[in-house]
């Protein structure tokens, strides 16, 4: 441990006006002191060197848990796929991949509230997973709750706003059955002015458009 010593001036002399056993004494003193601070800054580096490699072996052991997950579902095996999983994610809390895996066997699984956790807890480690926001969607829609499952549509199209027609009028769609047309319209009509907009999705917002009766809005 480096130990920086103030400027020159604010020293003060511990051996002035002392007698020899006096200036030993204060001369061991000042070694002792010195020796204890570097002593308690060796003390507190170690446990931090210690935590980081104890984090890059919970890192590497969730990892291993996580291909084996990988795997396990490949074979069809669920049950073990989502134990491994939740394993990996005991070892790093902080891996929306690993979080969203979990998310998704339990949809196979039919356990949609535990996969809704494990989602929302994907979003939340990397709000840009789209991924995450796009279960989420799916998620709320299988349970009716149309305003969160707008919500996060929404959110994915924001961060994906190149994505395909489907998906901008599933939005048109959601805010429609939540009584807000004009939110509804909006979207419809900035995807049919969009400059690179082909026929096929011109023409299928407009059968949007008359499907839903908002000619008559």
């Amino acid at each position: 441990m480096k130990i920086e010593c103030p400027p020159h001036r604010y020293w003060i002399n511990p051996f002035r006006g002392r007698d020899s056993a006096g200036r030993f004494f204060t001369f061991a003193l000042s070694m002792a002191l010195t020796a204890v601070i570097a002593l308690a800054g060796c003390a507190t580096s170690k446990p931090s060197q210690k935590a980081q490699s104890r984090e890059i072996e919970a890192g590497k052991r969730a990892l291993e848990l996580f291909v084996e997950g990988k795997t396990a579902e490949a074979k069809g095996d669920r049950n073990s796929a989502m134990g491994l999983y939740f394993e990996a994610f005991q070892y790093n809390p902080r891996s929306d991949d690993i979080a969203l895996a979990l998310a998704r066997t339990c949809v196979g699984g039919g356990r949609i509230k535990s996969a809704i956790h494990f989602a929302r807890t994907a979003a939340g480690l990397n709000p840009s997973n789209v991924d995450a926001w796009s279960l989420l969607q799916y998620l709320h829609q299988r349970e009716g709750d149309i305003a969160r499952a707008a919500e996060c549509l929404e959110t994915y199209l924001k961060l994906k706003p190149d994505a395909e027609l489907p998906a901008w009028l599933n939005l048109a769609q959601y805010y429609r059955a939540l009584g807000k047309s004009g939110r509804s319209r909006d979207i419809l009509l900035s995807l049919v002015r969009k400059p690179d907009v082909s026929n096929e999705d011109a023409l299928a917002v407009a059968g949007f458009f008359a499907d839903a009766g908002m000619h008559d809005d």
